[in-house]
């Protein structure tokens, strides 16, 4: 963030990617628990 004039668009790029990365771990995150709860449901039922 030193650089911030001269590398603004590679620190735009970074922050798309990190947003990006934290959306798809979040996803697969609520995907794995919503998988659990649909196998124990499966089990009981």
């Amino acid at each position: 963030m030193v650089n911030f004039n001269k590398k603004r668009g590679i620190v735009m790029l970074d922050v798309v990617m990190v947003g990006i990365f934290i959306l798809l771990v979040a996803s697969m995150a609520s995907l794995a628990s919503w998988s659990d709860k649909v196998v124990k449901e499966g089990k009981q039922s």
